[in-house]
């Protein structure tokens, strides 16, 4: 398909080419460097058992490099980005913990080295992030040859990580674009005494044999866009010219006296305190008079904006996320009291537990791997602080009062529906635990149509 556009002779070109901002490499310092995407469809990687690399490994889109356009991506787009970060956040923000292990002194004191020596702490949001965005997790497994005995786990980034058709063999390489550093690692069986050994985790999906390919790879054209957006409004910013007006004039200036003369006048008057002045222009006759002509504004700043509120429901469609989760839109409006948390239930029923379980059995099973008893838990972690509650139920319709006050009632409160009778409960939940400031909580409560005296009794207000 061709995603890149790259050969092995632009690669040596570049790599000896001072790095500059239009450089596909030197963009940023990081191992592989970035790489220059946009053509093709990035959602459709092209993989097949018959298109294997020199030593044996099948290669992973037609250049061998889409598991670094993903990680790319997520550099790329804000929205994608943080969409990812919360997700790990959610599963992994509340920590983890050993349940039902030995009690004895030994089988603690090997269950500390254990967590410390693999870096558990560490590692857990790592592969996490590794699996929201690859859908699969690598660790190479270190094993004492003359014993057996496993010795650490270690996390490899999924994008330096290659396996052969029958999955038997991995390879790893530091930079595959410049395809250094190849060494093979025979992938993990239990029993198994070679020194090192690559564990796999991989969520296959449907038609996915060799490499696991994540959900959000169905938006990848849109997070693309979403990164270009910003690229495309600072190159205008950058590279435009911004004039406001344009003087013409019929004749030649006689020296550079005469030039210097009618630009100090020019400029003389520019600025914000001299906005709307009266110029009167003079000249011998009208052809000699100059013309003042004003610059219309390029329109290319519209070329993206055109499609962002598309673009951001595509990724967050992706995702399986409602952006209102993460605070892109606000709750409370009418007619969405309870839209929050509906949301964040569907959220972590959805995704959150799934992954998380998945999360917990690959931590288990390297438990098993060193002997270690127990039960590799995440703790759980609530996305929205305080607890969520239907207070509908509460608010007595029929006689228009909240907490037993008498609301004075005008014809914009009758008939509120039930979810906006809740937000008014939350709005005082709210207001009452300091997370809104008395303006805020007054305007959004006269917004429902409640007297002035009314909200202040509501709020308690002296």
């Amino acid at each position: 398909m061709g995603l890149f556009n790259r050969n092995k002779k632009q690669e040596l070109k570049a790599a000896n080419k001072p790095a500059d901002s239009r450089s596909t490499f030197g963009k940023q310092s990081f191992s592989t460097p970035f790489l220059k995407i946009g053509k093709g469809d990035l959602t459709k990687p092209f993989i097949s058992d018959d298109y294997i690399g020199h030593s044996g490994f099948v290669r992973f889109g037609s250049d061998n490099l889409f598991p670094q356009v993903l990680n790319q991506l997520y550099y790329t787009s804000p929205l994608h980005g943080g969409i990812i970060e919360f997700k790990k956040n959610a599963i992994t923000g509340g920590g983890f913990e050993i349940q039902n292990g030995d009690a004895d002194v030994k089988a603690q004191t090997d269950l500390k080295y254990f967590i410390k020596r693999n870096k558990l702490k560490k590692i857990v949001p790592q592969i996490t992030r590794d699996f929201i965005i690859h859908n699969q997790i690598f660790f190479i497994v270190h094993v004492d040859p003359d014993t057996g005995k496993k010795l650490k786990v270690e996390r490899v980034d999924p994008e330096k990580v290659r396996l052969d058709a029958a999955k038997q063999v991995g390879f790893i390489s530091r930079d595959w674009s410049k395809q250094l550093g190849i060494y093979q690692i025979p992938v993990y069986k239990e029993g198994s005494r070679k020194p090192k050994q690559l564990f796999v985790y991989q969520d296959e999906g449907p038609g996915q044999d060799i490499y696991s390919l994540p959900m959000t790879i169905s938006a990848n054209n849109w997070i693309f866009l979403d990164g270009e957006a910003s690229n495309l409004h600072k190159s205008n910013i950058q590279e435009s010219i911004f004039p406001s007006m344009i003087v013409k004039r019929p004749k030649r200036f006689n020296n550079q006296e005469e030039a210097d003369d009618f630009k100090e006048a020019l400029t003389r008057k520019k600025g914000a305190d001299d906005a709307g002045f009266v110029w009167v222009l003079t000249a011998d006759n009208k052809e000699m008079m100059p013309e003042i002509d004003t610059v219309q504004t390029s329109g290319n700043d519209n070329l993206m904006m055109q499609t962002d509120e598309r673009m951001d429901s595509r990724i967050c469609q992706a995702h399986q996320i409602d952006p209102m989760i993460m605070g892109i839109r606000v709750s409370g409006k009418l007619g969405s009291g309870l839209e929050l948390p509906q949301a964040v239930a569907a959220f972590e029923k959805n995704y959150v537990a799934p992954v998380r379980e998945i999360i917990e059995d690959i931590f288990n099973d390297l438990m098993m791997m060193f002997e270690i008893k127990g039960d590799f838990v995440l703790a759980d972690y609530q996305i929205v602080d305080g607890e969520i509650q239907d207070k509908t139920d509460d608010v007595d319709a029929e006689t228009d009062s909240v907490d037993g006050v008498e609301l004075e009632v005008n014809d914009n409160l009758r008939g509120l529906s039930a979810s906006e009778n809740a937000d008014i409960y939350r709005i005082v939940r709210d207001f009452e635990r300091g997370k809104l400031n008395k303006a805020v909580a007054k305007t959004r409560l006269l917004a429902y149509g409640i007297g002035a005296d009314a909200a202040e009794e509501i709020l308690k207000l002296d």
